[in-house]
């Protein structure tokens, strides 16, 4: 689905994020910002890239902060990261179907938030 995207909206999502493998629409703050052609193109090869993530599971409970839809002919890919643990958690029509670790590319995805989200200061904190 990632390879397939037409478009990639940067959703923040509330304080009161989701559990693992939840999403409820009514928890994102605003309508989101659909990407540039640049930030979709990096974002596309950055969750396309198997060497973006590590088969590792800390021993946490995720924070979701933001959610990356990727949508495309075969529908809608929610991509939640929790910055605080590395996680990330992959969504299809309600079904999660995946989770790992994306330490390999956190910096690159934190220098990304922070351009993108400038007056937010929880993302302007992050590391």
């Amino acid at each position: 689905m990632v390879s397939e995207a037409r478009s990639i909206t940067l959703l923040r999502l509330t304080s009161e994020s989701p559990s693992r493998g939840e999403h409820r629409e009514e928890e994102t703050t605003g309508d989101g910002i659909v990407l540039g052609e640049a930030d979709f193109l990096a974002l596309k090869g950055i969750f396309a890239d198997p060497a973006s993530f590590k088969a590792v599971q800390y021993a946490c409970e995720p924070q979701y902060g933001v959610t990356l839809r990727f949508e495309g002919p075969r529908g809608r890919l929610d991509v939640l990261l929790c910055f605080g643990c590395s996680e990330i958690t992959m969504i299809a029509a309600g079904t999660m179907l995946a989770s790992t670790e994306f330490d390999p590319v956190k910096p690159t995805l934190v220098t990304l938030m922070k351009r993108l989200l400038p007056q937010d200061e929880q993302i302007r904190a992050l590391k």
